[in-house]
């Protein structure tokens, strides 16, 4: 919708058969992964005023949980990239940089699902955006910004596919 505020997510079989909502309808979503077990969705969720945050689901839709729970000053974690092993979630957090508000300074974060604990990867206060994480079979990288310039490229987004499943944000 134009307001965004009503994104929510559908599975479907990869055919497109069998589409189902499985998001509760509560405030935009978006960024949207499935689990590497293919149990478990990780999307971000935008709530006004709200800063945005990362939850985890169940693939069917139930036991939605806020995984992120960041401070201001750290900025609203967004782009959920699952580890290897189902136990972490990388993602992104960005805020405008104090010496120019028309930029802004991101980082990576790795978040413990079990505890809540999150760690920011490579703290900087360069005007730029580590934007979007993944993982090598060990540990998490950035992957860097194609765009420099301190300014988000919301251009670049990831789409789930698991288990016979594949999740996106409508």
């Amino acid at each position: 919708t134009p307001d965004g505020l009503t994104m929510q997510i559908m599975v479907s079989y990869r055919d497109g058969s069998n589409a189902k909502r499985i998001s509760d309808g509560v405030g935009a979503i978006s960024n949207a992964v499935i689990s590497p077990d293919g149990k478990q969705v990780a999307f971000t969720r935008n709530v006004r005023p709200a800063p945005l945050s990362v939850w985890v689901m169940n693939i069917d839709g139930t036991s939605a949980r806020q995984v992120t729970r960041f401070s201001a000053g750290d900025g609203g974690p967004q782009f959920p990239a699952w580890s290897p092993d189902g136990r972490q979630l990388a993602v992104q957090s960005a805020v405008r940089s104090p010496r120019d508000t028309t930029k802004f300074i991101g980082h990576i974060w790795v978040v413990e699902l079990a505890t809540g604990k999150a760690t920011k990867l490579a703290p900087h206060d360069a005007p730029y955006v580590d934007e979007i994480p993944d993982w090598f079979q060990t540990h998490c990288i950035p992957e860097r910004p194609e765009r420099q310039d301190g300014n988000l490229d919301h251009e670049r987004r990831r789409h789930g596919r698991s288990a016979g499943h594949e999740v996106t944000a409508t």
